[in-house]
């Protein structure tokens, strides 16, 4: 019979609801101390979050003020060094300093060589570039910090200069001034 099917099949869905209920009931009830548990859990996981981030950017600046200390170290140990080489006035701390002097893993007896070094290489190629008494070679030299490269684009700007001095002896032959004179006849 449809009409009882139908009866029987409305009561068991009822049925099934209650249990759907009930089940879902009796989940939350178990999933309460998990849920209050997580709470906690992640309160716990915020706060070390937190102090963790503070902990970092202190860290961070610790690690600058020791970076720009350590600046100031081979600042110091440039200056002195420098001073004994007639250059120190047109080389300066600037041109010889790269940021990673400052890190730890480069250590200051490494950089004091490496500085004595670079001095008296910049001392050996300005006293090439003196015996060359060429202006142009000390100014690219003191762009680049390398003899070959100056000297080459020192021999570029000289070419470039003598051509432009062509054409300007050119065109001064070539031009011709014409003057004329208006009077009026009456």
């Amino acid at each position: 019979n449809i009409k009882e099917s139908k009866k029987l099949i409305a009561e068991v869905n009822k049925d099934v609801k209650k249990l759907e209920d009930y089940r879902i009931k009796v989940k939350k009830e178990m999933l309460k101390p998990y849920n209050d548990f997580e709470i906690q859990v992640k309160e716990i996981v915020k706060i070390v979050k937190e102090a963790d981030e503070y902990v970092r950017s202190q860290i961070r600046e610790l690690e600058e003020i020791e970076r720009e200390n350590k600046k100031a170290i081979v600042k110091e140990m440039f200056e002195n060094k420098a001073k004994h080489y007639d250059f120190n006035e047109i080389i300066t701390f600037d041109k010889f300093f790269k940021e990673s002097m400052s890190n730890k893993t480069t250590s200051i007896d490494k950089i004091e060589n490496e500085l004595s070094e670079w001095l008296e290489q910049r001392k050996m190629d300005i006293e090439v570039i003196k015996s060359l008494k060429h202006d142009e070679v000390l100014k690219e030299y003191l762009e680049t910090f390398n003899l070959a490269l100056a000297i080459e684009n020192a021999k570029v700007k000289e070419e470039e200069n003598k051509k432009i001095e062509e054409v300007m002896k050119k065109t001064e032959k070539s031009s011709k001034k014409y003057i004329f004179i208006i009077s009026e006849e009456k």
